[in-house]
């Protein structure tokens, strides 16, 4: 009965470690065939694994050339059922640590009316369409980047009505179906430094930087210039400050004669009388 019952345990035990031999190398051969893309399959030398099984008595030689042959035949058949994989044709600067690609479409009616004390009325009822399309990402030594292309020229609104084919009163209107507004513009182009988490500088054309509401700013503006954030947090306090100094407008520059440089005669011409320098703007915020 003990000769019967260690023979049955050595089954066993044998049985086991076939179970668990076959369980490794199904797992290498699915690392395998993850790395492998047009290699055929190399074969490999014996597993320390199957030595260490004979050594202990565990499995014969003949159990362990069996199983390895087995394991080999299965990295044979899946690396030839793999697709063919060329080589990629984009090449990316070295400098791009990643790259995303984002967007979105919205499609709405809009149907708004108005009437004021004098009986004029306003009735508008149309369909707008908007598109973004974008990249994004990192750069090397913790610099950041995006550019983003939108529908409609508003700086409030990337919305376009169907049905209109003129970009402003000096634009001839082109009939029905007209493509002149349904062109894509500049939305965001700007480059970002993040050395720390409490540091955030931004240049370029940008999501508004500063912390506000629908009703202050739109969220669809996206100033010009310079922008710092900081943030620091002490305790369950998370205090901010944000700064910015942007390009308010670049409306050019007009000398006009016995005004001086930026000045232009009133009423019509280049800056109507007002001083035409570039006017900047100046943002500062704090809070917790």
């Amino acid at each position: 009965m003990n000769f019967m019952y260690v023979k049955k345990a050595r089954w066993l035990t044998s049985q086991a470690a076939k179970v668990l031999l076959m369980t490794a190398m199904g797992a290498a051969t699915r690392g395998f065939c993850q790395d492998a893309t047009n290699a055929t399959a190399v074969s490999h030398s014996q597993d320390p694994l199957v030595d260490l099984l004979i050594q202990k008595g565990i499995l014969t030689q003949k159990e362990a050339d069996q199983v390895e042959a087995e394991a080999a035949a299965t990295r044979t058949n899946n690396a030839a059922q793999m697709p063919f994989m060329p080589s990629s044709k984009w090449k990316i600067s070295q400098g791009i640590k990643n790259l995303e690609l984002f967007g979105q479409a919205r499609l709405r009616y809009e149907d708004r009316s108005a009437d004021d004390s004098a009986g004029n009325a306003i009735d508008l009822r149309r369909w707008r369409y908007a598109l973004q399309l974008g990249l994004r990402g990192d750069l090397f030594d913790q610099f950041y980047y995006g550019v983003r292309l939108d529908t409609g020229a508003s700086p409030r609104s990337d919305s376009v009505t169907f049905g209109t084919s003129t970009s402003g009163s000096g634009t001839a209107y082109q009939g029905p179906f007209g493509r002149s507004n349904n062109g894509f513009d500049l939305g965001e182009i700007y480059v970002g430094w993040q050395p720390w988490d409490w540091l955030n500088i931004t240049v370029g054309k940008m999501d508004n930087p500063l912390y506000t509401t629908p009703m202050v700013w739109s969220s669809n503006i996206t100033p010009e210039g310079f922008a710092e954030r900081f943030k620091y947090d002490v305790g369950p306090a998370n205090f901010f400050a944000n700064f910015g100094q942007f390009l308010y407008e670049d409306i050019g520059e007009y000398a006009s004669p016995g005004l001086g440089i930026g000045f232009a005669s009133g009423g019509a011409g280049a800056g109507g009388g007002q001083n035409t320098d570039n006017i900047f703007m100046f943002a500062w915020q704090g809070g917790f």
